[in-house]
């Protein structure tokens, strides 16, 4: 889409123009510039919106796709309680840290660690 025929239009000649516009006295020339106004509304939107994707492909090429978020389980997948899987993994996380801490300590004590 190419750019538009540029509008000069001060002011006042926009609020006389408005004024027209709403008392349906609209001359040839009136017709003329609002035809001008909304080619310029329209490439205006073209032009953003190209630039929008430009910068979203732009982001993409710099730093990858977003990861996907994970879906949370449903409450209906699981027959106790809504303890899924996600449960048991934070069980286990918890399980690894307790384990280091107790080697950390018994380290520190002076007990040999398996």
């Amino acid at each position: 889409m190419k750019c538009p025929e540029e509008v000069q239009l001060s002011r006042e000649d926009g609020e006389a123009l408005r004024t027209r516009l709403a008392g349906e006295a609209l001359t040839a020339d009136d017709r003329r510039v609002l035809d001008q106004v909304l080619q310029w509304y329209f490439w205006l939107l073209f032009a953003l919106q190209e630039a929008t994707f430009s910068l979203k492909r732009l982001r993409v090429m710099l730093f990858g796709a977003k990861p996907k978020q994970r879906q949370e389980p449903s409450a209906s997948g699981s027959s106790d309680g809504g303890g899924g899987a996600g449960d048991g993994e934070a069980a286990s996380t918890v399980a690894r840290t307790s384990t280091a801490e107790d080697h950390r300590s018994q380290r520190a004590a002076g007990q040999t660690v398996p």
